[in-house]
C-alpha cells in the first residue's frame, strides 16, 4: 500500500481512501491531487474524492514522471507524452535539441525520477541530461559526459545550483560528479625520462602557451608562424609596454620584438636562472645575485652592486616612480634610482618570491612565511587559510570579478581582494579563502612558483598556472560552491560522558562539571578546506577561536559557575560579515557553598571551628608551656654542665699546647746538641763513649715518639670517645717496655728503675690506657728524683689489682696532692724545691683511669719520696 498526505487541506472529514493495490510510483501534482502508477494503469486522486479515479491504461515498462505539475510518460526510447487535462489523454510531445548542439540523440535511455525531484534525469552511454518543460516544449540539457559505465546505476539526481550529478549504484556506493572548470594541460608528447614541470609561460596568438621548457601546451592546432623563443628559456621573463620580450638562457640575456618578429642577443648575464625584471619610466631594469642593471640597446649597465649576500632575486616591482622593490631569497629590499639609497623593507626568514602592485598596495608572497601587504612604508601580515597552504604563496592574479587567485604547493585558492585589503586596513582576523584541489578536477596540486610571470591570462580570460605536471587552466568565472549548510551539535559530552543534547535551549550542568565538549556537525557540498568555523564563549573567551574542521570539537575546561553563551560562527563566503551564527546558552550551577544558605552554614561552621580550635589551642599551649619549661630547665642544667666542661677543656687545651711544646722541644734540643757533639768529635771520642751516646740518642728518640703517640692517643680519647677492645695484658712485660723507653732519661739522673711486678701477672684490660698511665707516673717520678730509685710493684686486692709507683724523690706538699686529686684540677707550673711540674701527667692519668674503671691516691713526704697507687679491675 501507499501512505499519502494531502498537504493543503486533506480529505473531507466523512471521506475515506482505500489503497489496496501495489503501485510503482507516486506522482504529486499539487496540494489537492496526485497520481498513482500501478503496472500498466494510471490513477488519479483528488482531495474531494473518496476513491481513486481511473486516468488511462499504460503499456508495460512505461515511466511516469512530473515536471512543473504536469504528468509525462516515457517509453524508454524516443517517445515522450504529456497528459492533456482537457481531453484526459496523453499526447505525444516532441523534444528539442537543448544544449546538445544538434538533434537530441535517439535510442534507448534510462529515465530516473522520484517524487520531490525538480527534473528527471536521462542516462545513455556516458551522457546525462535533465528534462525541462515550459511553454509546451520539453527540452533536454546535457549536464555530464563522464558517466562511468558498468556501475549498476539505480538512482540519479541532478543539483542544478551546485552543478552536481548524484548517482546511486548497486555496488559502488554513491557517485558524485561535479562539472569541471579546471583543465589540466600537459605536453602532447613526452618520453618517460622527460619532466613535465613548467615555470614561466608565454601566451601564443592561437591561444596556446609556450612553456619555459620549450614545449607548446594547449588544445589549439592552429599553426604559429614565429615562436617568440625557440627552445628552452629560464624562469623569469618580462614583456614591456612596447612589446619587447626579455628572457634568458645559458647565462645570457636575449630580447624578442613582437612588432618586427626579430630576436637578438643583448648581454651576458651570469646566474640568470633567477632574475627580477621591472620597468621604471622608459627604462627596463634587471637584477641578478650580483647587482641591479639597466638594460640598454647594446648591453647592460650596472646600477647598484649587491655587495651583501641577498640571495637569488625572484621578482621586482616599481613601488613609486624611481623606487624599485626587489624580492630575493633573503628578504625584500628597496632601491631609489635617484638617490641610490638601498634599504631593507622585510626580512621574514623565508624567501620572498612574488610581488604584485595594486594601487598603493604591494602584495608580497613568501615561501614559508605567508602573505604580507605593504603600503606607505607599513608592512602587515594578513591571515592565512584554514590549512596554512598560503604560507607558500607563488603569485597573485586578479580576475574580472575582483577575486585574487593565489597558487600554492598544495592547491589553488582565491579570495576577495576587498577582504584582503580590509584585513590590512582594519586588522580583521579572518579571510574567507576558496580552495580548489583534486575534488575540483586538479590532477596534481603542487603548483610552481619562483618564476615570473607565475600565471598568465589567456585570450578567453582563463588563467594558466604552472604546476609540477604541466599547466592548470582555470575559468575564473566558474560558479563557486560556498558552504551554505547549517551548523549542528551532534553530541554534548560532560566529564567524559555523553549527555542528552536534544534540547539545546536550556542546558544546565551541575557544580561538579569540569569538562564540556560540543561536537560540531555541518553540511555543505564543498571541500573541508572551505569550511571556516570559529567559536567564542561569552564572557569567558570573547575572541573568536578557530575550530579544526577535521576534528570539530569545542572543549571547554575548568569553567567557573555561571551563565555562558557559546557562539559558533561559519563563514559563508566572500565579504565582511558574511557568516551564520549558532548560539547555545548553558549554565554551570554554583556549588552549595556559594549559595546564601550554604555560605551561612559555612560561616557558622567556621565560627564553631574557630572556637573549638581556640579552646584546644589554649589547652595545648598550656601543656606546651609546661613541657617547654621542663625542657628549658633540663637544657639549662645541661648547658651549664657542658659550659663547665668546655671551660675546663679550653683551659686544659690552652695549657696543653704550651706543655706539649716544652716536652717535645726539650728532647729535640737534646737530640740536636748530642748529634752535633758526635759530629764534631766523632774522631776523638772513645768508641765506648760514642756507643753510649748513640744509645742515648736512640732512647731519647724512642721516648719522644712514645710521648707524642701517648699525647695524640689521649687527645683522640678526649675528642672522639674512642671505643677500644680489652685484651690480656702481661703487666711485667708492659712495664718493661715503658722502662726501656725511659732508661736513658733515668740513667742521666742516676736513677735506678726497678720492675718489681711478678713476671706472670696478667689482667684483662685496655692496653693503651694502662701503658700511658705507667709511662706518665714513671716520667713524673724521674722529673722529681735526683739519684735514687723508682720501684713499680703490684698486688691483688679481690677482683682488683693495685699498682704502686714509688720513688725516692723530693716529695710533694699536701696542697699539691689535694690539687692533683681534686675534681677541678688546676694545671700550673708549680715549684717544689725549685723543681717545676705542670700536673698534665696526673690529668691524663685521671681521664684514662675513668676508661678502665680505676682510681688513684698519693702518699708523699718532702725529701723522702712519693708513692702513687692506682687500682683497677683485673677483668
Amino acid at each position: 500500500g501507499l501512505l499519502w498526505t494531502f498537504v493543503a487541506k486533506g480529505p473531507p472529514d466523512n471521506a475515506s481512501i482505500h489503497i489496496n493495490d501495489y503501485y510503482d510510483r507516486f506522482l504529486p501534482l499539487d496540494s489537492n491531487q496526485c497520481a498513482l502508477h500501478s503496472h500498466d494503469t494510471l490513477w488519479m486522486y483528488h482531495s474531494g474524492d473518496t476513491d481513486k479515479r481511473f486516468l488511462t491504461p499504460l503499456r508495460q515498462n512505461i515511466s511516469a514522471f512530473v515536471i512543473a505539475k504536469t504528468i509525462f510518460i516515457y517509453d524508454g526510447y524516443d517517445n515522450f507524452s504529456v497528459y492533456d487535462t482537457l481531453t484526459k489523454q496523453f499526447n505525444k510531445i516532441s523534444v528539442t535539441s537543448g544544449n546538445t548542439g544538434g538533434q537530441f540523440p535517439s535510442g534507448k535511455k534510462n529515465l530516473y525520477w522520484e517524487p520531490g525531484m525538480e527534473y528527471p534525469v536521462l542516462l545513455s552511454g556516458n551522457n546525462a541530461w535533465i528534462l525541462k518543460y515550459g511553454n509546451g516544449i520539453l527540452t533536454p540539457y546535457l549536464v555530464c559526459s563522464e558517466v562511468p559505465r558498468n556501475s549498476s546505476i539505480k538512482y540519479a539526481q541532478y543539483w542544478e545550483a551546485g552543478e552536481i550529478l548524484f548517482l546511486g549504484t548497486g555496488s559502488k556506493g554513491i557517485l558524485v560528479i561535479r562539472k569541471n572548470y579546471l583543465n589540466n594541460v600537459k605536453k602532447n608528447q613526452s618520453g618517460f625520462d622527460e619532466p613535465n614541470a613548467i615555470y614561466s609561460q608565454i601566451l601564443l596568438p592561437n591561444g596556446n602557451v609556450l612553456a619555459n621548457t620549450g614545449d607548446v601546451l594547449g588544445p589549439s592546432s592552429a599553426p604559429v608562424k614565429n615562436l617568440p623563443v625557440t627552445g628552452a628559456f629560464h624562469n623569469n621573463i618580462f614583456i614591456t609596454k612596447d612589446s619587447i620580450l626579455w628572457y634568458t638562457r645559458d647565462d645570457s640575456l636575449y630580447h624578442y620584438d613582437y612588432k618586427s618578429n626579430t630576436r637578438g642577443f643583448t648581454s651576458k648575464m651570469p646566474g640568470s636562472l633567477y632574475l627580477g625584471f621591472a620597468a621604471s619610466g622608459n627604462n627596463v631594469y634587471v637584477a641578478n645575485d650580483e647587482g641591479l642593471y639597466l638594460i640598454k640597446t647594446n648591453g647592460i649597465e650596472k646600477v647598484y652592486p649587491f655587495n651583501r649576500k641577498l640571495g637569488d632575486p625572484f621578482d621586482m616591482a616599481e613601488l613609486q616612480p624611481g623606487v624599485l622593490a626587489i624580492a630575493t631569497g633573503k628578504g625584500l629590499y628597496r632601491y631609489n634610482l635617484k638617490t641610490t639609497a638601498f634599504d631593507t623593507l622585510l626580512r621574514p626568514g623565508s624567501p620572498v618570491r612574488a610581488l604584485w602592485k595594486y594601487g598603493a598596495y604591494l602584495f608580497i608572497g613568501t615561501y614559508g612565511d605567508g602573505i604580507y601587504i605593504l603600503k606607505d612604508g607599513v608592512t602587515k601580515k594578513i591571515p592565512l587559510d584554514n590549512n596554512s597552504y598560503l604560507r607558500y604563496t607563488h603569485c597573485f592574479i586578479l580576475d574580472a570579478k575582483g577575486a585574487c587567485w593565489m597558487s600554492t604547493n598544495r592547491g589553488l585558492l582565491k579570495a576577495s581582494l576587498e577582504d584582503m585589503l580590509d584585513a590590512y586596513e582594519n586588522n580583521t582576523q579572518y579571510i574567507y579563502y576558496q580552495f580548489f584541489g583534486k575534488n575540483e578536477g586538479m590532477d596534481f596540486t603542487e603548483m610552481n612558483g619562483g618564476c615570473t610571470p607565475c600565471g598568465i591570462k589567456l585570450q578567453n580570460n582563463d588563467i594558466s598556472f604552472p604546476t609540477m605536471d604541466g599547466a592548470l587552466w582555470v575559468n575564473p568565472m566558474m560558479p563557486v560552491r560556498f558552504p551554505n549548510g547549517n551548523i549542528f551539535i551532534d553530541q554534548v559530552t560532560v566529564n567524559g560522558k555523553r549527555t542528552d543534547s536534544s534540547n539545546l535551549d536550556d542546558l544546565s550542568f551541575d557544580a561538579s562539571t569540569h569538562d564540556i565538549s560540543f561536537s560540531v556537525g555541518f553540511s555543505a557540498w564543498c571541500d573541508k578546506e572551505n569550511m571556516y568555523l570559529q567559536y567564542s564563549l561569552n564572557p569567558r573567551i570573547p575572541q573568536w577561536q578557530k575550530i579544526d574542521v577535521q576534528h570539530p570539537v569545542i572543549r571547554l575546561s575548568n569553567l567557573p559557575s555561571g551563565k555562558y553563551e557559546l557562539s559558533i560562527r561559519q563563514l559563508k563566503g566572500f565579504g565582511q560579515n558574511n557568516y551564520s551564527i549558532k548560539k547555545i546558552s548553558f549554565e554551570i550551577q554554583a556549588p552549595w557553598y556559594f549559595r546564601w544558605w550554604g555560605q551561612a552554614l559555612v560561616v557558622l561552621v567556621f565560627v564553631s571551628i574557630i572556637i573549638i580550635i581556640s579552646v584546644l589551642a589554649n589547652r595545648r599551649s598550656l601543656r606546651q608551656q609546661r613541657r617547654l619549661k621542663n625542657q628549658l630547665d633540663k637544657k639549662t642544667k645541661e648547658i651549664l654542665t657542658q659550659n663547665e666542661k668546655l671551660e675546663k677543656n679550653d683551659r686544659i687545651k690552652t695549657r696543653l699546647i704550651s706543655i706539649i711544646s716544652h716536652d717535645i722541644i726539650t728532647p729535640l734540643k737534646y737530640l740536636h746538641l748530642t748529634s752535633k757533639y758526635l759530629a764534631d768529635r766523632k774522631a776523638s771520642l772513645p768508641e765506648k763513649l760514642r756507643d753510649e751516646t748513640l744509645e742515648e740518642v736512640v732512647n731519647t728518640s724512642r721516648e719522644l715518639e712514645l710521648l707524642s703517640t701517648n699525647i695524640l692517643n689521649w687527645i683522640k680519647y678526649q675528642n672522639e670517645e674512642r671505643r677500644i677492645v680489652k685484651e690480656t695484658i702481661n703487666l711485667h712485660d708492659l712495664l718493661e717496655q715503658v722502662f726501656t723507653i725511659l732508661k736513658s732519661l733515668a740513667h742521666k739522673n742516676n736513677i735506678e728503675l726497678v720492675n718489681d711486678i711478678p713476671p706472670h701477672t696478667t689482667v684483662m684490660q685496655f692496653v693503651d690506657p694502662i701503658r700511658i698511665i705507667l709511662y706518665n707516673l714513671t716520667v713524673n717520678s724521674i722529673n722529681f728524683t735526683r739519684q735514687g730509685s723508682i720501684t713499680v710493684s703490684c698486688k691483688q686486692i679481690q677482683d682488683n689489682i693495685q699498682i704502686e709507683v714509688k720513688d725516692t724523690g723530693m716529695g710533694m706538699p699536701k696542697s699539691q696532692i689535694n690539687n692533683i686529686i681534686s675534681a677541678h684540677v688546676i694545671i700550673s707550673a708549680a715549684n717544689v724545691n725549685k723543681k717545676s711540674g705542670h700536673g698534665l701527667g696526673y690529668l691524663i692519668i685521671k681521664d684514662l683511669l675513668k676508661m678502665i674503671d680505676g682510681e688513684f691516691y698519693i702518699e708523699s713526704k718532702i725529701e723522702v719520696g712519693t708513692s702513687v697507687y692506682i687500682v683497677f679491675p683485673t677483668n
